[in-house]
């Protein structure tokens, strides 16, 4: 068993401006990942898919729109999506505060 902190998640990526993801340096799983993403106010996450991954994110704090095929979400904290292998989606920060969200991918990203 390993305990992760927040404080652990050391590996940042910036996908675009305005959209922070943070990761693990060392994952010890063979399983899943996960990390955690903050979106600023008037910022999005690059509309993508997994091939072959499944997502589960869990909204923290802050309210958006999640696209996922096309179809509009309104989402909070408290919220839990599942975004199945192949799915188109996208987080759109159309609030005041930051949305901050726990992500878990299985199998794992194979990110370099």
């Amino acid at each position: 068993m390993v305990i992760y902190n927040e404080k652990a998640l050391t590996r940042k990526i910036k996908k675009t401006s305005g959209v922070l993801v943070k990761l693990p340096e060392n994952i010890s799983s063979d399983y899943i990942s996960f990390g955690i993403s903050e979106i600023l106010p008037g910022n999005k996450t690059i509309s993508h898919s997994h091939e072959k991954e499944e997502e589960l994110v869990y909204l923290i704090k802050g309210r958006g729109i999640c696209i996922i095929d096309s179809v509009k979400y309104e989402v909070s904290g408290g919220d839990i999506l599942l975004i199945n292998k192949g799915q188109e989606h996208q987080v759109i920060n159309e609030g005041q505060q930051v949305i901050k969200m726990f992500f878990t991918v299985s199998p794992p990203l194979k990110l370099k």
